[in-house]
């Protein structure tokens, strides 16, 4: 009798070796409860305004798999890829494959310029209101086109025209934003590359005219006496090349 109530007394003891369901159910209900957002991490980089330097100021917001940025004084809108960096950061890059900024898992920005390859930290100011979707207010192309032609030749002396299926392009706001978007960038890009007669009749000599296209994907090419760019509606507002790749192609050719 004395072992029996000895066997009694050590089963009633160790009561989770008996019900190890509960016993683990039960250590679960006593742990501390998380703190709420404490495993989440803030979007990288923070949309925002901000500043580099004395005067450089510039804005960031996400746009589906992009980055929206846009410079103060500038109406070029870039939509930056987005890369993991070591460490938790972000390296953001234009589409002509040109680091823009580089963002530091703590949150820090550098912006990198042509002026500035070394970087420039940025100081965030203050948030920024998304911009419109779709450009409502955007021009006719064709009427874009002839006016940007004009102001090729007033600026360098050149005659480009533009080519493009004008009524396909004028069907929606989206494929008449990312036309005119099309038609100023490469504008910019000629503008940029015409600095001095030479140059300007180099130019000439691989093409004319731009060709504006719609695509599944953008891009640019020079190449049959034209600079032919593709704009993707599918990519949203991104769907066209920006001014630097365009740059980066023409000066390629030459």
């Amino acid at each position: 009798m004395c072992l029996m109530g000895m066997m009694i007394a050590l089963l009633g003891s160790f009561p989770l070796a008996l019900e190890p369901a509960r016993a683990i159910a039960q250590m679960e209900n006593d742990r501390p409860p998380r703190m709420p957002g404490r495993e989440q991490r803030p979007e990288l980089p923070q949309t925002g305004a901000y500043l580099a330097g004395d005067n450089m100021k510039f804005t960031l917001e996400r746009y589906h798999d992009y980055e929206r940025l846009r410079f103060s004084g500038n109406d070029e809108t870039y939509y930056l890829t987005i890369e993991p960096a070591a460490l938790g950061g972000r390296v953001l890059k234009y589409d002509s494959g040109d680091v823009a900024l580089q963002v530091a898992g703590w949150g820090g920005v550098t912006i990198y310029t042509r002026e500035k390859p070394d970087g420039i930290p940025a100081e965030r100011l203050n948030d920024v209101a998304a911009q419109a979707e779709t450009g409502l207010a955007m021009p006719d192309a064709k009427t874009l086109a002839q006016r940007m032609s004009e102001e090729i030749q007033n600026r360098t002396g050149l005659t480009i025209g533009f080519r493009a299926n004008w009524e396909a392009l004028n069907q929606s706001d989206m494929t008449r934003t990312l036309a005119t978007d099309a038609i100023r960038n490469a504008t910019l890009a000629i503008e940029r590359v015409a600095t001095s007669r030479r140059i300007g009749q180099q130019l000439l000599a691989e093409f004319s005219v731009v060709r504006i296209v719609i695509a599944g994907d953008s891009s640019a090419a020079v190449g049959d006496k034209l600079l032919t760019i593709h704009i993707a509606p599918t990519r949203g507002l991104a769907g066209r090349p920006s001014s630097l790749a365009i740059l980066k192609i023409i000066r390629d050719k030459l």
